[in-house]
């Protein structure tokens, strides 16, 4: 009799564990991961994003660097002038040059926070894209979750199986063709 009962409560543990584990893991759940570092290093969308922003800072760049060429060129001609001049003159010169050299440092500051912000929309924009395709990428595939792994390491380890990156890219990098 005892051992009817140790077996029947063996028993019922192990349907108990057995259903547990499956409403863990068993029941159609799928979740996967991608590697998000790859997402915005490889999808076609963000380096076009990239090519925009160099774009943006080399005008930036060659104009400061007109500015500063202009702005050398007449520190020179008045260390050429300086000792022909007067005291007074010289006083004055030394204003003017002072006052551009101050313009031109506000303005470099200016044209960098707007080289920045601009980086910034441009990538939040390429987010959301991405974000958005993920959604409807799994909503298609029938997973419950994507987890986003990277280098500081939201996801530890998971078999390669559950990595759809490489799948996601390809999907991804066919819908971009161009914007």
């Amino acid at each position: 009799m005892m051992v009817k009962l140790h077996l029947a409560i063996n028993v019922f543990f192990l349907i108990a564990i057995g259903f547990l584990l499956y409403k863990a893991f068993g029941d159609g759940k799928r979740v996967v991961y991608i590697d998000t570092t790859r997402i915005i290093g490889e999808y076609k969308g963000m380096a076009s994003a990239r090519k925009q922003i160099e774009v943006e800072s080399k005008g930036v760049k060659a104009n400061l660097d007109s500015l500063s060429t202009s702005f050398q060129a007449e520190m020179k001609a008045y260390e050429m002038t300086r000792a022909t001049m007067s005291g007074a003159e010289a006083k004055k010169s030394e204003e003017q040059l002072r006052v551009k050299q101050q313009q031109y440092m506000q303005y470099q500051d200016a044209v960098q926070k707007k080289v920045e912000a601009s980086t910034q929309k441009v990538n939040a924009k390429v987010i959301k894209e991405i974000d958005s395709f993920i959604k409807k990428f799994g909503e298609k595939k029938g997973y419950d979750m994507i987890l986003g792994a990277n280098a500081t390491g939201n996801v530890v380890f998971s078999k390669p199986q559950f990595d759809v990156t490489d799948e996601v890219l390809e999907e991804l990098n066919k819908s971009y063709s161009g914007k």
